[in-house]
């Protein structure tokens, strides 16, 4: 599973094929941070703890986060490299 977390914007400026898309805003604040966990679990729990989970971002903070969030909650989780 490959989720993308770069917004419109970014994805027009560099395409990439994913799984999914889940549009995170660059500045990340504590309400964005509780609906990307939220949304990740959910995607995450609808697949099972054995399945890989990549995630990307056009800088790799985003990617980091989201993987920190699902390492932390028992799955598979990794960044691919950063998109620019």
């Amino acid at each position: 599973m490959l989720i993308d977390l770069r917004t419109a914007p970014e994805k027009a400026r560099n395409p990439r094929p994913s799984d999914m898309e889940l549009e995170v805003p660059p500045a990340v604040t504590p309400a964005v941070y509780e609906w990307m966990r939220n949304t990740l679990l959910q995607i995450a729990g609808s697949y099972g703890r054995f399945e890989v989970i990549e995630v990307f971002c056009t800088s790799g903070k985003r990617a980091e986060m989201a993987a920190g969030i699902l390492r932390d909650a028992g799955y598979r989780a990794s960044v691919m490299g950063p998109v620019r």
